[in-house]
């Protein structure tokens, strides 16, 4: 008796194991990408109005996210959001929007955002700007007065398509990481320099062939599937409060001004 519940127990353990093998493995090792006409047909059976017709382009974002420009039958432009969830490849949202949205594959990991879009063609349109801002303030106490400047860094983007993806990377993606306080990397200089939070946010604007600030109509239809990857429009930044820095030589002597 004592040698059959030893038995049992051994195979329960293995039974036990084997499935949590086969769910590892069902996450960890994602399958081919759906077709074009099981992703049509996957976005149509989603819950809005919004008819796909044409997808225009498949990025992985990386092996288990997928972002996905589409055309609707109305000739509108979106995009949709796609994971590799519990076995299957589930759709996160779609939607049809006048904004870029920033994707957070992992919130506590900056290196994993990316900003999205995907807007009518329009070849007024050249360049696309995005922007990581936190406006100046002035705080202080009976005793202690603190003065944060204004930070402004800026990213340009040729618009070649009507749809892009661009990483938060380089310089924006140190000062986000440190300013954030979300960071893997303690204790460098901005670290020390920068200590408070205060309103940092991204933004981003539109230039057209002129080198004056663009407008697309304003559109917003969103839908959310089974799949929760995180994704959120960023402000719109008008082109006037966008601050520029400008040297002269004054006397022999060079200082800056502001130069709106």
């Amino acid at each position: 008796m004592r040698n059959k519940k030893i038995i049992l127990g051994v195979v329960a353990v293995i039974l036990v194991v084997l499935a949590n093998i086969i769910y590892l493995a069902a996450n960890l090792f994602p399958d081919e990408f759906l077709s074009e006409g099981e992703a049509i047909k996957k976005l149509n059976q989603a819950e809005n109005a919004i008819e796909v017709k044409t997808v225009q382009d498949v990025v992985f974002l990386d092996k288990k996210h997928v972002f996905m420009p589409f055309i609707s039958a109305d000739n509108e432009y979106g995009f949709s959001l796609w994971e590799w969830k519990n076995g299957k490849w589930r759709l996160s949202e779609k939607t049809v929007n006048s904004s870029i949205n920033i994707v957070k594959l992992d919130e506590n990991d900056p290196s994993t955002y990316y900003f999205v879009w995907n807007f009518p063609e329009d070849e007024q349109i050249k360049k696309i700007n995005i922007y990581l801002i936190r406006n100046r303030s002035y705080r202080g106490n009976d005793e202690d007065f603190y003065y944060e400047p204004r930070l402004q860094m800026g990213a340009s983007f040729d618009r070649e398509k009507s749809y892009g993806v661009v990483p938060l990377s380089g310089g924006m993606l140190k000062v986000y990481k440190e300013m954030s306080g979300i960071s893997k990397e303690n204790g460098d200089m901005f670290s020390n320099i920068f200590s408070t939070n205060n309103e940092l946010y991204f933004s981003w604007n539109m230039i057209d062939q002129k080198g004056e600030a663009a407008w697309i109509e304003q559109r917003n239809s969103s839908y959310g599937g089974d799949a929760k990857v995180m994704s959120e429009s960023i402000f719109f930044e008008d082109q006037k409060d966008i601050e520029f820095l400008e040297w002269k030589e004054d006397e022999g002597k060079w200082q800056n001004t502001n130069k709106k």
